[in-house]
């Protein structure tokens, strides 16, 4: 009976001294969040990513979408074009309403002998007049980078969430606890 007791003693021992003792504990889920992240289902209301937990950033985004290069890249290229059509339409916009400035400031307007306006028109006028056009192609760009954008990035969710179906085996985070248990029983708990 000591024997069988001394055996027993020895064959939970011996595993304990050499894996250690693994526990729900934070600092080791490190890798295994990587994982449940990886697998996780993103969603893209406007050119938004969500997450089972919220908005996410670029950064988070690119970290999950990691597991395929692939779409990594379509999604940097996509999130890219986007900040460029901003980056247009804000440019733009200042250009056009400083074209249109101009082009009033430009203008002289006058009353003949005969009662009739007369306008002339300064070198003003049609600097203001190029810098409008400019600045209203730059609005054109601007709001086409931007809907190019938001329907790459949804296209690049798209495939990564594709890819989740396809894969037929997501990876799976196996937890173990040897000792006493959470319930007050002394054993093996393993979870996955």
């Amino acid at each position: 009976m000591k024997k069988a007791i001394l055996t027993s003693i020895l064959s939970i021992c011996i595993p304990i001294l050499v894996f250690g003792i693994q526990t729900n504990d934070p600092k080791n889920l490190n890798d295994s969040t990587k994982i449940q992240e990886y697998q996780q289902v993103l969603h893209v209301k406007g050119a938004k990513v969500y997450g089972e937990n919220g908005l996410l950033t670029k950064s988070e985004v690119l970290n999950i979408l990691s597991v395929s290069p692939a779409i990594a890249a379509q999604y940097e290229r996509a999130a890219r074009t986007r900040s460029i059509g901003t980056a247009l339409l804000i440019g733009g916009g200042a250009l056009f309403t400083g074209g249109i400035v101009m082009m009033v400031n430009g203008m002289d307007t006058a009353i003949d002998s005969y009662g009739s306006d007369m306008s002339e028109f300064s070198d003003k006028y049609y600097t203001g007049l190029i810098i409008g056009t400019i600045g209203e192609l730059m609005l054109d760009g601007g709001i086409a980078c931007t809907i190019i954008g938001k329907v790459k990035i949804r296209r690049s969710v798209s495939n990564y969430n594709n890819s989740l179906n396809q894969t037929g085996c997501t990876p799976v985070q196996v937890n173990y606890q040897i000792g006493l248990l959470d319930n007050g029983n002394f054993g093996l708990k393993l979870t996955f």
